[in-house]
């Protein structure tokens, strides 16, 4: 994958006393910055730094004002984009791709001192790039390099103080290239080859195959999932799909009955997902969870994890009804035929007793 960025020349800024000119100087052009590309490798993302599921990559580009002449002392001021169509992918049925990219602009502002004689501009040459300093479009300032900002400096005594950037704000362009949590295409016939299912058994000879049980699942919201929603299909017995909006990290609730599976058709691999089922009373309750095709792992109520692309991420629950507090009352069908055979035998006595009576008398 590549990245490119592209910085517009904006004005020329004298210096003005102890500060800087509110109008730009027309007259001085304003050198062009190179674009720039930053291009990602297959090995790369072998060596990125995997965390919770993503996986991390930092990259740098060369040094932007590197070998540019700068005409007069004074402030350069730029726009810095980024492309947004530097990357398509081949269509694959086993997988969705797509890039984020940052829709940021940065404003670029380079100081520019005179040599140390204090050579006029006619006949001087320039020293040196002497600040950077990058605001945000929220006139915020961010750090241009990647070291600890330092305490504000004076240029030169005839020239303003440098702003110096605020820590934690720093000048960087966010990317996120997301994959669809899968191994394989989805079947709209068959919910176990979506990217993350949940399926319920019940078990038990007492057992109620209609009772709901009840679900909590959360998306953490991380880099991957912040700002998104998701779709999470619920399949019923009668083959009718209801649908619930999760949104990540907020919990969304649904309710499963035996033979029901709940599933969603698109969702990012490195999402983390949470899935806990209600304590329902006479019923033990197990679940299997397998997490990016590793070896499942079991549980009770609750099961959490990283969705991957190497296989399966479900959650299979089984709940055993265990009796409980249940007492058999009334008839019991399975003695149905015993009963029907002595009410039939209290039916041929009487028509005994009634008949013998007649020939009694």
């Amino acid at each position: 994958m590549k990245f490119d960025f592209t910085f517009t020349g904006v004005g020329f800024y004298p210096y003005s006393g102890n500060g800087v000119a509110d109008q730009a100087d027309g007259s001085v052009t304003v050198p062009d910055l190179a674009s720039q590309e930053i291009k990602f490798t297959e090995q790369d993302m072998k060596a990125a730094n995997d965390k919770d599921g993503m996986n991390t990559v930092t990259k740098q580009s060369t040094d932007v004002i590197g070998g540019v002449t700068f005409p007069k002392a004074g402030v350069y001021q730029y726009t810095v984009k980024e492309a947004d169509d530097t990357n398509t992918f081949a269509p694959d049925p086993n997988k969705k791709e797509e890039v984020t990219y940052d829709g940021n602009t940065y404003t670029l502002r380079i100081w520019v001192t005179m040599d140390k004689d204090g050579n006029n501009t006619a006949s001087g040459t320039v020293d040196k790039v002497e600040k950077v300093v990058v605001t945000d479009k929220n006139a915020n300032k961010v750090d241009p390099t990647p070291v600890t900002p330092t305490p504000d400096t004076p240029v030169d005594p005839d020239h303003p103080v440098v702003p110096t950037p605020e820590p934690n704000k720093t000048f960087n362009f966010k990317n996120i290239y997301t994959v669809t949590a899968s191994d394989k295409p989805f079947n709209g016939n068959d919910p176990k080859t979506a990217p993350f299912w949940i399926s319920k058994e019940v078990k038990g000879q007492m057992a109620d195959n209609t009772l709901d049980f009840d679900y909590t699942l959360d998306i953490a919201a991380n880099e991957l999932t912040a700002g998104k929603d998701y779709e999470l299909n619920i399949k019923r017995t009668n083959d009718d799909v209801d649908k619930v909006k999760v949104t990540p990290g907020t919990p969304a609730t649904f309710k499963l009955k035996h033979g029901e599976i709940a599933y969603f058709e698109k969702i990012p691999a490195g999402a983390m997902v949470n899935v806990k089922e209600a304590d329902t009373a006479d019923y033990d309750e197990a679940n299997e969870a397998t997490f990016n095709g590793e070896t499942p792992t079991t549980g009770t109520l609750e099961a959490a994890g990283a969705l991957g692309t190497k296989g399966d991420n479900s959650v299979a629950y089984t709940n055993t009804q265990n009796g409980g507090n249940i007492t058999p009352t009334g008839i019991l069908l399975n003695n149905f035929p015993y009963i029907a055979l002595i009410l039939a035998g209290f039916a041929g006595l009487a028509f005994y007793i009634v008949k013998k009576r007649h020939q009694d008398a």
